[in-house]
């Protein structure tokens, strides 16, 4: 693959690959280049941010997300990503309205769910965490064991 620096999709697109490689200081550098290149998109904002909230940054990841122009602020994206990083910050209570708000209308409705399900059992909310997580279960069947039920994975 040939990568064209000034192409904030492609950047992009490397980002993701090495963030799944695990190689987040690489996959940071090519966020911030296609941010860089081109300011106005949403895409690598956003995953620059979520690649924060799962490496510890939540409150950089909250800054960024917060950074965003407005009108991406009403993309359902943005509210996935938005919940997760406040979930990660501690803030499961602000966590649930954005990722109910992306459930409640069909987006990415496995990962919202998981992330439900988390939030309730940071607050202590058994039954909530539980129906959560079997409607995360019958909406994606392969999930990783940590967003699997406790009390039904295999040990």
């Amino acid at each position: 693959m040939t990568l064209h620096p000034h192409d904030p999709g492609a950047l992009t697109s490397l980002g993701c690959n090495l963030k799944s490689q695990k190689k987040f200081s690489e996959a940071e550098q090519c966020f911030r280049k296609a941010i860089e290149t081109a300011p106005a998109t949403l895409e690598p904002r956003l995953e620059l941010a979520f690649l924060l909230a799962e490496t510890g940054g939540s409150n950089k990841s909250l800054d960024k997300l917060d950074k965003c122009p407005e009108n991406h602020k009403q993309t359902l994206l943005w509210k996935l990503i938005r919940g997760r990083a406040l979930l990660v910050a501690r803030r499961p209570q602000e966590a649930i309205n954005f990722l109910l708000e992306c459930a409640n209308a069909g987006f990415r409705l496995g990962r919202s769910y998981l992330w439900l399900a988390e939030a309730y059992s940071a607050m202590g909310d058994r039954k909530r965490e539980t129906e959560a997580r079997k409607r995360a279960k019958e909406l994606e069947t392969n999930l990783p064991d940590e967003f699997k039920d406790p009390e039904t994975t295999d040990s």
